[in-house]
């Protein structure tokens, strides 16, 4: 059992912070109403869960690939779904993860005042008009991607304590395609002195490298190793996507490194880490910068479960003068962030 930590509350600055960081807490042990209380912090989400709550009974996921079967694995907890819809056809007549996966059609026919909640990572808003084309309502649909992609394009950044008039020295572990870092060009208006962007995954790094052709900015590095507390070779599971990690059982090998050793001498103002797991670890090899210049972090604290408690314990351990934001961006169990100023 999981409880909150007495010295991370005491830098904890808003009820809002409070609120992502108890539910967490809470989801963490098993409670269903953990989530609802982060979700409820995001923009849509109480009326995602209104919406889901009204048509309980008449509920369909539409995307039965890897963001529509994480949202079943959550939500199962609470609604009952029909089926996945998909257009694929080598989908279609398949279980997956228990529910059947069905034409658009076949869902059109089988009940009446079907609700479609998508789930999906392309063309979210073709299947939105698709559904509507069919004859299904406006009120009958929430596209949850779409409005996860909004989400994501606020993330790291959107805290209003975050000054956007000082040019950042800003460090990306997790780089995946350069998303981030583009929107952090993006959100402080081009005021960038320098970018850093730590990425393992050979298949990332090249869509990273395309991606930042079409950006008006030169002033960045990609480094080809995995962020770690020490250089070192681990077992790395590359997918080319966001799932990527250091694991065990990965067929592949990386290079790590630590920030210290890489950049330290920089003096990184901002570091940003997503790295599915090792973010610990991350934050242990950047003791010193940490220490040293006290730069703004954001930093996941969902993928494992002691993070939420580990993560700022540390933080406060290498710089006691932190102060604590927690933010959720996601209508799902991930993407809470914990930020450090």
């Amino acid at each position: 059992m999981f409880k909150a930590q007495g010295n991370v509350l005491n830098h904890i600055q808003d009820e809002v912070s409070q609120k992502v960081y108890n539910g967490r807490i809470s989801y963490n042990n098993g409670d269903i109403a953990g989530l609802q209380t982060m979700i409820s912090t995001v923009q849509n989400g109480t009326e995602m869960m209104r919406f889901m709550d009204f048509y309980n009974k008449n509920l369909y996921i539409f995307g039965a690939g890897i963001l529509g079967r994480a949202f079943l694995r959550v939500w199962k907890m609470k609604y009952s779904f029909i089926a996945f819809i998909d257009n694929d056809v080598n989908k279609q007549g398949t279980v997956v993860d228990g529910l059947p996966v069905i034409s658009l059609n076949e869902a059109i026919n089988s009940a009446d005042n079907i609700a479609v909640v998508i789930v999906c990572k392309m063309s979210n808003d073709k299947i939105e008009e698709q559904l509507k084309k069919t004859g299904i309502m406006e009120q009958h649909i929430f596209n949850v991607s779409k409005y996860n992609i909004e989400l994501s394009k606020r993330q790291y950044f959107d805290l209003d304590h975050i000054n956007k008039n000082q040019k950042e020295r800003f460090v990306d572990c997790g780089a995946l395609d350069g998303d981030t870092s583009m929107n952090m060009y993006r959100w402080f208006g081009g005021n960038i002195d320098r970018i850093w962007m730590f990425e393992p995954d050979k298949q990332s790094i090249k869509k990273c490298i395309e991606n930042f052709k079409n950006l008006n900015f030169d002033r960045y590095e990609i480094i080809e190793k995995a962020v770690y507390s020490v250089k070192t070779q681990l077992c790395f599971e590359s997918r080319g996507d966001a799932g990527s990690c250091i694991r065990q059982d990965g067929k592949d090998k990386v290079d790590t490194i630590s920030l210290d050793e890489a950049i330290g001498k920089y003096h990184p103002s901002f570091i940003k880490m997503d790295i599915e797991g090792a973010e610990l670890e991350a934050l242990k090899g950047a003791k010193g910068i940490i220490c040293r210049d006290k730069p703004k972090i954001a930093v996941c604290v969902y993928h494992k479960k002691e993070d939420i408690f580990l993560i700022p314990k540390l933080l406060l351990e290498y710089n006691s003068d932190y102060k604590f934001w927690f933010r959720h961006y996601s209508l799902n169990n991930e993407e809470t962030v914990i930020y450090a100023l």
